[in-house]
């Protein structure tokens, strides 16, 4: 038998919530600190600062849907054990300052605590706000470096060829491009590694938003990666463009920066038009 209740945020819940958000920070403090540290500070991360705001409005959207049920002791050993391994994992990950499987074991924990107190069906509603929160945690830069060198080559070469096309005169060495006016170096900000990051973390989260089959919002998610390769080759191209006909001072300035944004907002509507249009046509014919 479950003992089944609406669930509310009264002051009981809102004074549990509390200790243990108080608990999970005193034994996670040294990662959290360290994952917002890194986001502040590493641009390719820098959107994930919003993910909390993100996953915490989620939740309250989802909360008034929930229902409380007492789990049987047999039930209750699943999340016991996930707090079991969360905790030894964040034990052995401080010793060796692995902060980031560290920052992954302190979202496990989150995710064992719902579920022992509001039940595995309420767990299940609230697993992706909580896990949604992964895509904050900053990975070491060697994998950042691996990916990013690839992609920069990538979006040198193609722009050079492309530039080349439409009349001006560049010469590739590496990942630098020689022009008329000077040169451009397509460096860390120009790999796309951000665009990638930041596009994929929308996709993600619209393909929780939009409805259709688990297939369709896994490809919605891998269509980020094209698209960002495509929004930053098409940025260098632009920039290779002004450098030729206005300087590389002009273009790897103020219009540098500007340039950026604009591609990372081109990108999200191209994403949101392929879930709307193709993925999740049923929304497209309501518009």
């Amino acid at each position: 038998m479950k003992n089944t209740k609406h669930a509310k945020l009264d002051y009981r819940s809102i004074t549990l919530v509390g200790i243990i958000g108080i608990l999970l920070f005193v034994i996670y403090q040294r990662p959290i600190t360290w994952v917002f540290a890194e986001c502040y500070k590493r641009g390719e991360y820098s959107h994930g600062l919003l993910v909390p705001f993100i996953s915490l409005f989620l939740i309250v959207r989802i909360w008034q849907s929930l229902s409380f049920a007492t789990e049987t002791t047999y039930k209750i050993r699943w999340p016991i054990s996930l707090m079991t391994i969360a905790l030894l994992v964040q034990l052995i990950c401080l010793r060796a300052e692995i902060y980031f499987i560290s920052a992954w074991s302190c979202i496990l924990l989150i995710f064992s605590l719902v579920w022992y107190f509001q039940g595995k069906e309420n767990a299940r509603k609230l697993a992706f706000p909580i896990f949604f929160l992964l895509v904050m945690v900053p990975l070491p830069g060697l994998f950042i470096d691996t990916a990013t060198f690839p992609l920069k080559l990538l979006a040198a070469e193609v722009a050079c060829r492309i530039s080349e096309i439409l009349g001006i005169v560049v010469v590739r060495d590496g990942v630098t491009l020689f022009l008329s006016q000077g040169s451009l170096l397509v460096g860390n900000p120009c790999s796309g590694i951000r665009s990638l990051l930041a596009l994929s973390t929308c996709a993600i989260l619209f393909s929780y938003i939009m409805p259709g089959s688990l297939t369709r919002r896994i490809i919605l998610v891998f269509t980020s990666i094209p698209i960002a390769v495509f929004t930053n080759i098409t940025r260098v191209t632009v920039l290779c463009i002004v450098a030729s006909y206005k300087g590389t001072e002009i273009a790897t300035g103020t219009f540098h920066d500007v340039s950026g944004f604009i591609m990372s907002i081109f990108g999200i509507i191209i994403i949101g038009l392929i879930g709307k249009y193709w993925l999740c046509p049923a929304i497209g014919k309501k518009a």
